[in-house]
């Protein structure tokens, strides 16, 4: 069996998917350009990524498709760096879903070292999405 030549960057299927993502992110960003997140005094306030609340490793998608139930946040670098490191507080916040139970509900965690809380402005607004994802995906 002959080997060489260069590993993909990329699968076909990404790549495929890259242009729709980059449009989507674009527009995303456009509509939401504040971040949504506000997760503690290291904010930016400006939103720079799209934060997807159901991982493509939990079984989620990159760009909205129809009957994936999923929830797109605009976040600045800050906030999207603090949900990674922080997966328990942020499925407890409901920015990040457990795609392993059925339904795509974020699980209900207990953090010894709560963050300060969300304004109850975006609160509010953030749960209204959240809901909304639900409802329209019949979950």
């Amino acid at each position: 069996m002959k080997r060489g030549g260069r590993v993909n960057a990329q699968s076909t299927k990404r790549r495929a998917l890259t242009p729709a993502r980059r449009h989507f992110v674009r527009d995303h960003l456009h509509a939401y350009p504040r971040c949504q997140v506000r997760w503690d005094g290291g904010c930016t306030g400006r939103a720079e990524h799209v934060h997807e609340a159901l991982m493509r490793s939990r079984g989620g998608v990159i760009v909205p498709t129809p009957g994936v139930a999923q929830l797109f946040v605009s976040v600045c670098w800050w906030c999207h760096a603090q949900l990674h490191a922080h997966p328990e507080e942020a499925t407890a916040r409901g920015f990040l879903w457990d795609g392993h139970s059925r339904g795509h509900r974020a699980a209900a965690v207990a953090v010894d070292n709560p963050p300060p809380p969300m304004p109850a402005d975006r609160l509010a607004a953030t749960q209204a999405r959240i809901r909304d994802a639900a409802k329209r995906y019949g979950l």
